[in-house]
């Protein structure tokens, strides 16, 4: 299947939103295009990629969701491009800026074609023009793509989604009793990996000060990884690694109370839906990429020159990255212990 069918017409303009991967930077560009469509009562296709595409389809304001086969343009490619080719926009919106993306924009028929303020790889000439000027300083990554509704002459607004998300339903255990605690410290770079006996240390303590149950979430490659952890906390502890898709995934966490994360894309996803989320980041900047929202704290570890290196794995120790090792447990328990009070 080349489209995904989701929100009825409108009478506004058509507009062709492009972001392709990955799972953080999809809400990362959510709240700007949501604005967009809301302010021009406008209709609203996007491409992304095929794994992410039914988590598109669950976001409101989508009309229509159209799958780029990166892994296999020579099959799918002629049945992309007709899709593609078949409605003519009034404006592209590459919320990309990588030559890929700024290659369908140009295949895709449309009268204008916008580019973010962080366009690479020569891309900047693709474009009629860039949403704003490239920033001198380091902005968030949802900052960044608000510039798109700037561009569009429409408000900015204040970078959460506005409309609701259609995620499938999906049952939590009965015996998952409150708080409910999402974990997720594995990410596909070893560099970001939260050490699992910190995460075992972290949750041990949250066990005996606010009791409640843990939720550990992931890929299918982690599930086995999570065994010890889960065994160690029962009959506290819930592996949900390997068994939710995406969209479940965005149903299982509205029904947390807080998430304790490294900095992966389920983090920017509880944070979209409004999840207090207490992060832990080591070798990438939270200014760029931290869980967007007020209802947030950072833990890192300061004062190492290294830091941040944006190195998938670490020059000094792949296994046991300092920046990551040196988070006290007790820095994590004490922020997750605040929120929680908070009511947060």
């Amino acid at each position: 299947m080349d489209t995904l069918g989701t929100a009825s017409e409108s009478a506004g303009p058509r507009l062709l939103v492009i972001k392709l991967s990955s799972l953080g930077d999809l809400f990362h560009a959510l709240p700007a295009v949501q604005r967009i469509q809301k302010d021009l009562d406008a209709r609203v296709d996007w491409v992304t990629q095929p794994e992410y595409a039914d988590l598109v389809a669950c976001f409101g304001g989508v009309r229509r969701v159209l799958m780029f086969p990166r892994r296999h343009l020579r099959s799918r490619i002629v049945p992309f491009f007709r899709a593609l080719r078949g409605e003519r926009y009034d404006a592209i919106l590459d919320f990309q800026g990588l030559l890929k993306s700024a290659l369908v924009a140009m295949l895709a028929r449309g009268n204008i074609r916008l580019g973010p303020s962080f366009a690479r790889e020569g891309t900047r000439l693709f474009y009629s023009r860039l949403a704003a000027r490239p920033a001198t300083r380091a902005r968030h990554a949802v900052e960044a793509c608000l510039d798109f509704c700037e561009a569009m002459g429409t408000e900015r607004g204040d970078g959460r989604p506005i409309h609701p998300f259609r995620f499938p339903p999906l049952s939590v255990p009965a015996d998952a009793f409150r708080p409910r605690i999402a974990v997720s410290p594995l990410t596909r770079w070893s560099s970001k990996n939260w050490p699992l006996r910190h995460l075992t240390a972290v949750l041990t303590a949250l066990g005996r000060k606010v009791g409640g149950s843990f939720h550990l979430i992931g890929g299918a490659q982690d599930r086995t990884l999570y065994e010890g952890v889960v065994s160690s906390l029962q009959p506290m502890a819930f592996n949900w690694a390997g068994a939710v898709t995406l969209p479940e995934l965005g149903s299982l966490l509205g029904q947390m109370d807080l998430m304790i994360s490294s900095d992966t894309g389920p983090m920017h996803m509880a944070a979209a839906l409004g999840v207090p989320v207490v992060a832990a980041f080591g070798p990438t900047d939270p200014q760029r990429t931290g869980p967007f929202g007020t209802r947030a704290v950072v833990v890192s570890r300061e004062g190492l020159s290294c830091r941040p290196c944006f190195q998938r794995t670490c020059r000094l120790e792949e296994d046991a990255p300092p920046c990551l090792v040196g988070i006290e447990p007790e820095e994590v328990v004490d922020a997750v212990v605040r929120l929680l009070s908070s009511g947060a």
